[in-house]
């Protein structure tokens, strides 16, 4: 029943995000799109592309360097679809920096987010990606996913990093607030 109600939530914000106007050209959305688009491996087990981004913040004067990384890790338990098509889970990693100190280390695997989702709907996805999503008082946010593989049926995440390294992760259930940071509406 909670899969069921789960994928039809999905189905409605895919049908009002896409029927809304400029939507498709979010900046987060077509991150996401991009690091989904290409599995490699034809016959299986599939595998997204390792993939490796940087970028920079200012916060009170102070500039913050993150960096994140996706691999594939074949260590992690793999995912089957309803075809019986197997998938490697990814590890992301996300590093930040301040004046050349560490702020902030870890590398997520999908269970770092079990308290966010169903276990129904980790048992079948992946996480699929990690990017920046803008500054908030003293936090950097990042918005993940974690995905049925090769879909568009996603949980959407907020993972909160303070200028003291403190983490904090929330679901985003209000996929309005991602569209507003933006500016897009």
């Amino acid at each position: 029943m909670k899969i069921k109600l789960i994928l039809f939530i999905a189905i409605i914000t895919v049908v009002v995000c896409g029927c809304s106007k400029n939507k498709t050209d979010n900046k987060l959305q077509n991150e996401f799109r991009a690091l989904n688009a290409d599995m490699t491996n034809e016959k299986g087990p599939f595998e997204m592309q390792a993939s490796k981004s940087n970028g920079s913040v200012v916060i009170k004067n102070k500039t913050y360097n993150y960096s994140i990384s996706r691999t594939p890790d074949s260590s992690l338990a793999k995912v089957s679809n309803e075809r019986n098509e197997q998938f490697i889970d990814n590890k992301i990693t996300l590093h930040i920096t301040c004046n050349g100190s560490n702020v902030f280390n870890k590398a997520f695997v999908k269970s770092d987010f079990s308290n966010y989702v169903e276990a129904s709907f980790l048992k079948k996805s992946i996480l699929e990606g990690l990017v920046y999503n803008k500054v908030a008082g003293n936090n950097i946010l990042f918005a993940a996913s974690v995905c049925y593989p090769q879909t568009d049926l996603y949980i959407p995440l907020t993972i909160s990093i303070s200028t003291d390294g403190k983490m904090s992760i929330s679901r985003n259930d209000n996929l309005e607030d991602l569209y507003e940071a933006e500016g897009v509406e």
